[in-house]
């Protein structure tokens, strides 16, 4: 008997999720309340990362009492409101604008804003050879209209969301990788587009502050999870845990031997938050400084299956998917965004995988 059988499965509507943002770090606060009395425009804000951002800046200005409007922008603006509840949506109906957004128009009309975060972007592999050219699209177009948004609006800061993946490849020693540490990534490979024009998107975001001023931060995470997440997405994280879900067998498509880092949202958003109201000029990795071998996730949502009935199996036989580009490793360095806000890991990877499956149990028994 499947566990969860709710269709929507990126609403943030649960028990889970408020208890998450009520436990923000105080920095966290204190960077709101700088905001106070401002606008901040988002892109893609229907994503995963975009729309709990939106959520926890909403929920917080309005418990804090604190003056802060969100200019949301979405290709998709029925998948974004379903992120919400209908309570939510007329709870904070003064301060959420909805608008639709495409990449590839300049953002002439809109008001402007304090704040500007770019976080549209197609992160999903299977979509990287069947829509090469929107995925470039995100990163380049969209890059260079938000930041002619953001000079017309003489913003505070730019935000670009990146990837750890603009490292590359790179020797084993090299790990974890600082954020002036890069390897070869070859343009010629088609499977290379997203983290090909995220790199670009990176340089753009750099040459508007040498000659426009535009004040900047580029956040690079690894993989973070949690509450949102769209379970019928098809990267191993989503993957496992609609296994672990609906009791269904984990089928690994490798040998489950490369390491990976998995970042659980409220600790991912406290830094996204503490990095909007002041632009430091630089990258700042957001990840986990955790190394988890693959086969050992999937193996940790095997246990927590509340169904127990979900298991582990390998290919007989491994063939590359020439549609991914595959790192043995990712590990970052999170010194810098240490350094410099003090921000740190708080949620070990069992307790992030108890709450995600928690909230999607949840949400199953809401709706």
């Amino acid at each position: 008997m499947p566990i969860i059988t709710n269709n929507n499965s990126t609403s943030l509507d649960t028990p889970v999720v408020d208890e998450d943002v009520n436990s923000i770090s105080t920095a966290a606060i204190n960077a709101l309340r700088k905001m106070d009395n401002s606008i901040i425009a988002i892109t893609g804000a229907n994503g995963f990362l975009a729309s709990s951002l939106i959520y926890y800046i909403l929920v917080l200005s309005k418990s804090y009492d604190i003056d802060i409007t969100i200019i949301a922008l979405a290709r998709n603006s029925n998948k974004l409101i379903k992120r919400f509840s209908a309570d939510f949506i007329s709870h904070h109906s003064e301060k959420l604008f909805i608008y639709p957004y495409l990449v590839t128009q300049p953002l002439d009309s809109l008001q402007y804003a304090n704040y500007v975060i770019h976080a549209a972007s197609n992160a999903n592999p299977s979509s990287f050879m069947s829509q090469p050219f929107a995925t470039c699209q995100a990163n380049t177009s969209g890059t260079i209209h938000t930041l002619e948004y953001a000079n017309k609006s003489n913003a505070s800061n730019y935000i670009l969301l990146s990837t750890s993946g603009v490292y590359g490849h790179v020797p084993p020693a090299s790990y974890p990788l600082d954020e002036d540490t890069f390897g070869s990534l070859d343009p010629c490979r088609p499977e290379n587009i997203y983290l090909s024009s995220k790199r670009m998107s990176e340089c753009l975001v750099a040459s508007s502050f040498k000659h426009f001023y535009i004040p900047y931060n580029i956040i690079r995470p690894s993989i973070t999870y949690g509450p949102g997440l769209d379970i019928n997405d098809d990267r191993s994280f989503p993957y496992f845990l609609k296994c672990c879900l609906t009791g269904d067998d984990i089928n690994l498509s490798s040998d489950g031997m490369s390491f990976r880092n998995y970042l659980y949202i409220r600790d991912f958003i406290d830094a996204f938050i503490q990095l909007i109201p002041i632009g430091f000029n630089q990258p700042f990795n957001v990840a986990s400084s955790v190394d988890t071998l693959i086969k050992d996730l999937a193996n940790h949502f095997c246990t927590l299956s509340p169904s127990r009935n979900t298991k582990l199996t390998f290919p007989d036989n491994h063939h590359k998917d020439d549609t991914r580009v595959e790192y043995r490793r990712t590990s970052t360095s999170q010194s810098r965004v240490t350094g410099t806000i003090g921000w740190e890991e708080v949620t070990s990877l069992q307790f992030g995988l108890e709450r995600t499956i928690a909230h999607y149990i949840l949400l199953n028994e809401i709706h």
